[in-house]
């Protein structure tokens, strides 16, 4: 499967087969706390991960221990000169073997796919990362 087919939520939820509106009810609990934006993202990110880690052959990659897993690694700007835009910017990518600094749903088969996540879903990688209301 050509993981570029994959541009939006949306997209990763019809490529498997799921209703794109059964995205998780959060407490007003968790609302009054200011974590819906990092739920969501979490949420929205391991489902788009599923569909860009699936095979040529279209089956569902599930790493194992001690499998190369890629992540991008991401600088944050604190100048004026923001390239990004909005400051989160893609640095590199990093590939974790039998330590992992990154849940294993939130990783890659490929350091390829590592940066097109981040490049095509940047706003969703910046309300998992930065806290801002």
């Amino acid at each position: 499967m050509d993981y570029k087919k994959i541009k939006t939520f949306e997209d990763a939820c019809k490529d498997q087969g799921k209703n794109i509106n059964a995205v998780p009810d959060y407490s007003k609990a968790m609302l009054s706390l200011g974590e819906e934006k990092f739920n969501l993202a979490v949420f929205k990110l391991s489902r788009i991960a599923i569909s860009l880690n699936k095979t040529d052959k279209g089956k569902e990659w599930k790493p194992g221990p001690g499998d190369i897993r890629y992540y991008p690694w991401l600088w944050w700007e604190n100048d004026n000169d923001k390239p990004s835009g909005s400051g989160l910017s893609f640095y590199d990518c990093d590939l974790v073997r039998s330590y992992t600094t990154v849940a294993s749903r939130l990783t890659f088969r490929t350091s390829a796919i590592a940066e097109y996540a981040f490049k095509q879903f940047q706003e969703l990688y910046e309300d998992l990362i930065i806290f801002l209301e």
